[in-house]
């Protein structure tokens, strides 16, 4: 495991179950000397229009600031991390994301932390279906 996940990217918000996968991506980047690529994707269309603009100022600087938080934690811990925001549907963007990218395993929450009866979060479910690469899902 030491060579083989070196680029490890983890989609990330402000629920408990995507902190929990930071902090399992850390313990993996640690040992396999690898770096995070912190991503959070903000669902957003653009046909919207002018006042969807102002939501998504207000839901972006939401993201820097944990997203900031995120990466002071991974780095405290002497890992190397990358942060990005993308916009759209989030699987879509994060599956297009991930063969731009080149990413070797991808951590992600379980859920949003809203309560389900199903057993994973809609943006789980689909990596885990869709990527090409390991996909390891945290409680």
């Amino acid at each position: 495991m030491r060579n083989e996940f070196k680029n490890i990217l983890v989609p990330i918000d402000d629920f408990k179950s995507s902190m929990n996968a930071l902090n399992k991506a850390i313990t993996i980047a640690n040992v396999t000397n690898g770096r995070l690529a912190l991503t959070h994707v903000i669902s957003y269309n653009k046909s919207a229009g002018k006042s969807a603009n102002s939501f998504k100022n207000v839901l972006t600087n939401h993201a820097k600031k944990f997203m900031s938080q995120a990466k002071k934690y991974a780095e405290r811990e002497n890992v190397d991390v990358d942060e990005k925001i993308l916009y759209g549907n989030p699987s879509k963007e994060l599956l297009k994301f991930m063969q731009k990218q080149k990413f070797d395993l991808v951590v992600v929450g379980k859920n949003n932390g809203l309560p389900s009866r199903l057993p994973l979060g809609s943006v789980s479910n689909n990596l885990l279906q869709n990527s090409k690469v390991p996909v390891l899902v945290v409680k």
